[in-house]
């Protein structure tokens, strides 16, 4: 997994892709809740937060949360988050896709 966004000198949000990228971004990405005392998150307390596909054409499949689609957002804090990680998400698609057309994906 690789950083995602990080906010001060903690990680936030970690991201694990596809490493197939020609047409499409597979993606997960999962909240830390818990940092070690070197402010490295720790695997046994992050959770699901968003999962999906974001094709080359920009056509995307998001599941936010668990298996049941269950998010819980604590406040406006986490709407912001919301925001946040796909905007990240998006991004990379555009960067890491191949074939990615930005013209068609608008």
């Amino acid at each position: 997994m690789e950083v995602l966004i990080k906010e001060g000198d903690y990680i936030k949000y970690l991201i694990k892709c596809n490493p197939d990228k020609d047409y499409k971004l597979e993606f997960e990405v999962w909240q830390v809740n818990t940092w070690s005392m070197d402010d490295e998150p720790l695997e046994d307390d992050q959770e699901i937060f968003v999962k999906g596909t974001i094709k080359w054409d920009g056509c995307s499949h998001i599941y936010f949360g668990d298996e049941d689609g269950y998010l819980h957002l604590c406040g406006h804090k986490y709407f912001e988050d919301m925001k946040k990680v796909l905007d990240a998400v998006w991004k990379k698609a555009e960067q890491e896709v191949t074939n990615f057309d930005k013209e068609v994906a608008e």
